[in-house]
Order: structure tokens, then sequence, then C-alpha cells
């Protein structure tokens, strides 16, 4: 589906490099005056009384190309490397956006990892300024390159009106089919997040959200949907962040005793980061992951570690002990309790006081979720309006077909386990998809 001019750019640079930053807004001139292209936005385009991260947030998630303005400077900012370049690099990679890195000045980027295998510009990767002079040859290659960039977007490549144009490999990697019939799970981590982020004493503390429910509800699935699709949006990285590698970390209930127990949550954590036993170690090797961090811990119900209830009280206060986190950084911590067939299915009203206990010296936050509840045929129904499916589907078209075929499959039951619905949900997903036109 071919794109319509002109496309929105956005420039990711440093401010030290302002005047080069002009100058290759100077170079691209042409390519607006020719309606390919708008000016390519920068951070001081902000209006005032703008919030100037919102600004920088809502243009990098809709702009139609990315410039990196690579320099030494630009390798040496932590907001340029470490969000916009993760923001732009995801959207990059799911087709959303095309990513365009200039050279600006003599730098050691090619070993860098969001451009070793990116086409830079000028070409062959020179920079841009020779000495203290800007190449006037190479800011006519870094048009030329713009201008086959942008006929190739416009003529129907990736970008962000092209989302609906996936193909159903790609949707699987998504998260849609678990969108269904949680929202009241996510009102309540919504809620507990911001109180936990307002306040002072409690933000550079780890969060822990404990989600429970029959083991036949996919757990593993509730948490792809809060890190893909949950996290990113509701903590402020924007739609198309991903966090990197959330931690899946064992978790042994049937220690001996709480000393012990601890001592395994800190080792089991330590190598799942391949990184020292000490707590300070882990605690930086964390933090080198990136500003935000998930760890996703499993608990499967038995007899034995609902008789001692240790688990669940260790498990709390490990995360109360822990250091306190670096500025910026947040550690989410999900604790997913699956019930199984014939054994208690009682954490909330059991635990109650352990939790109350462990989270009453403002150390920690904690919330315990609704219990995961199965699905009907109406929240189906409802989830085909949902707006990320809308986006991926042609429901206007097909909303009457869709639920026909609801009503065929689910005609006689009135709760469907959700780990028996997903694959129905991603064959119709595959089915009423939108089409290239």
């Amino acid at each position: 589906m071919a794109k319509l001019r002109p496309l929105s750019v956005f420039c990711s640079y440093s401010r030290r490099d302002e005047r080069l930053r002009a100058q290759v807004a100077t170079g691209l001139a042409g390519l607006v005056r020719e309606g390919l292209i708008r000016e390519a936005w920068y951070d001081r385009m902000t209006s005032p009384g703008d919030k100037w991260a919102d600004a920088i947030d809502q243009n990098l998630e809709e702009s139609d190309i990315i410039l990196f303005l690579v320099s030494k400077n630009f390798i040496a900012s932590d907001y340029c490397m470490g969000k916009e370049v993760v923001r732009a690099m995801a959207r990059h990679d799911k087709g959303d956006a095309c990513v365009i890195p200039i050279i600006l000045a003599p730098c050691d980027w090619k070993n860098l990892v969001p451009f070793d295998e990116r086409q830079a510009l000028p070409l062959d990767g020179k920079p841009l300024r020779a000495w203290t002079v800007v190449n006037d040859q190479r800011l006519v290659e870094v048009s030329t390159g713009m201008r086959k960039a942008a006929m190739r977007l416009l003529a129907g490549g990736n970008g962000p009106s092209n989302r609906r144009s996936l193909s159903m490999p790609d949707a699987n990697q998504t998260v849609l089919a678990y969108l269904c019939n949680r929202v009241e799970q996510d009102r309540q981590l919504r809620e507990a997040w911001k109180l936990h982020y307002s306040s002072f004493a409690l933000r550079r503390r780890p969060f822990v959200c404990v989600v429970h429910g029959r083991v036949q509800e996919d757990h593993p699935g509730y948490f792809r949907r809060l890190s893909d699709y949950f996290f990113p949006q509701e903590i402020g990285l924007g739609r198309d962040f991903e966090i990197h590698r959330p931690l899946k970390v064992p978790l042994q209930p049937d220690s001996v005793d709480k000393i012990s127990g601890l001592s395994s949550m800190l080792r089991n954590l330590a190598k799942e980061l391949n990184c020292p036993t000490e707590i300070n170690e882990v605690s930086t090797t964390l933090y080198r992951l990136g500003e935000t961090c998930v760890a996703y811990y499993e608990l499967f119900t038995s007899f034995k570690n609902y008789a001692d209830r240790f688990s669940a009280e260790a498990f709390f206060e490990f995360w109360r002990d822990w250091p306190e986190l670096p500025i910026r950084q947040k550690l989410i911590v999900v604790l997913s309790v699956q019930y199984r067939p014939g054994f208690p299915a009682r954490f909330p009203n059991v635990d109650t006081d352990i939790l109350t206990n462990v989270t009453k010296n403002d150390r920690l936050s904690a919330v315990v979720l609704d219990e995961l509840p199965s699905v009907s045929s109406q929240h189906v129904k409802d989830w085909i309006r949902h707006p990320e499916v809308e986006r991926f589907c042609d429901v206007d078209n097909n909303a009457s077909a869709w639920e026909l075929e609801i009503d065929d499959t689910f005609m006689n039951r009135s709760q469907i386990p959700m780990e028996q619905l997903v694959g129905t949900l991603n064959r119709m997903l595959n089915e009423y998809q939108r089409r290239p036109v």
C-alpha cells in the first residue's frame, strides 16, 4: 500500500552537534520542497508549554523515517543511545519505520549494535565533516540516499501506515491473542503502579505483582501481555518499546529454612544473569540490561508450600531487602501462582497478612491481582473491538462474520480457559487480518 506524501522525519542527535544538524537539514531542503518529506523534527521544535519528553516520544513514535546523527557526542549521550535508539530500532525491526544513520564526524561507530548491519550515509559510512569542514559532496550523498529511502516508502515500503499489511508470521510474534478478558487485572495493576511511582520513597524500590489463577488460564501468555503490551505503554516507554530479555528465574519453594531459601533466590537470579552471587553484583548486572527490567517467577501450588506458607513470605522479604535502585531504573517482579487441579487456590485470602507485613515499612510495593478468569463468548466479541485488534484486522467489514464464527465455535460453553482459546484466536487473526491493497 503506497504511502502519502510528505513523509514525516524524526532527528535523533546530540545538542552539542546542533550546527551539524542544521547543515543536514539544509541539505535535505530540496526533498522538503519537492514534497517527499517534511522538515526533520527535532527537540527544539517543541511549542511553548509543551512537555519536552512527551513531544519527543510522540514524534518518535509517529515518524516514517528516523535519522541517527552519529558522532562521539551522540554515542556518549545516554538519552540518545539508551532511549531514542532503542525505541527507533524496535520500530525499524518491526517494519514500522525506516532508520537511517548519518555519520556526522569521525567516531568509533561500526561495532555498536544498532549500526553494524545498517546502510549508513554518506556512502561507505564516511563522516559528513572532514576535519573542521562539512564535505559538500557527502552532503549530496545524504540527500540522494534519503531520496531513495523516501521513494521506496512512498511506493509501499515499511512505515506506520503499513502496519496492517503484516504477514501472519509477524502477527504470531505479537500479543494480540492475549488481549482478551484481562481488563480488570490491567486496571488494578495500573493503579498500583501509579501509587508506586508517585511515591518518592518507593519509586527506587522493586515493584512486585502477583498473578494467580488456574494453570489452564495460560499464565505465560498473560506475562507476555504484560511485558510486550502493558508495561511498555503504562510506564511511559512508548508503544513499540521492547523490554530487553525479561528474566524467567526458577523458584524453589521447598527449601529447608528461610535463610537457605533466600540464598537460593539470589543464587538463581545470579545464574540467570551469569554474574557473581553477591547481591551488589547482581543489582549492577540488572541495571546493565536496561533502565527497565522485568523478572518472572512461577509457583505451582502444592499442599506442602501452602502448609508452611514459607515460599510467599520469603519471596516478598527477598525483594523488600533489595538494594536501592539506581536513578531512573525500574525493576518489576512478577510472581505467577498457578493452581493445579485438586490443590488449594486461596492465595489472596490466606496470605494477606504476609503482604501487609512486608509492605508496611515503605520498602516494597506489591499488589495481588484478582484471580485470572476464564473467557466467555461475549469477552471474545468485546476483544474484536480492542484497538490493537482493529489495527491489525479489518473489523469493520468482517465483524458480523467474525461474531457468527464465535457463536458457532463456543456455542455450548459459557467459560473457556485461555490456553484453549489462544489457538482459535490466532487462527481468526490470520483469517481476518488486513491484506495489502
